[in-house]
């Protein structure tokens, strides 16, 4: 699935961190969607599976782990995750979406 995003949002970021490498303790955390703990979001991508439909834009403002997107992208949703607690007073948009 493509995904057209709207022309006002920038994919990436203008700013440093997104320029530079991702860490090795970032690469790591990808494991930890395998702890049990993460089983709490099954209720959640279940209920937004039911009435999500193709073209909508799915705004996750826990600016987490991104656990959540990637199970929603696996049911073919376009995600937003908002950094909500953004110490500059702007928040901060990662924009993923899911390809065929």
């Amino acid at each position: 699935m493509s995904f057209p995003w709207p022309s006002s949002f920038d994919r990436v970021p203008d700013a440093v961190w997104a320029q530079q490498p991702v860490e090795a303790l970032a690469l790591n955390y990808d494991t930890v969607e395998n702890h049990g703990w993460y089983s709490n979001l099954d209720y959640t991508v279940e209920q937004v599976g039911e009435y999500a439909r193709c073209g909508d834009v799915l705004i996750d403002y826990s600016g987490g782990t991104g656990i959540l997107a990637k199970r929603l992208l696996d049911r073919k949703h376009g995600m937003t995750i908002r950094n909500s607690r953004a110490s500059s007073g702007r928040q901060s948009t990662v924009l993923v979406s899911s390809s065929p």
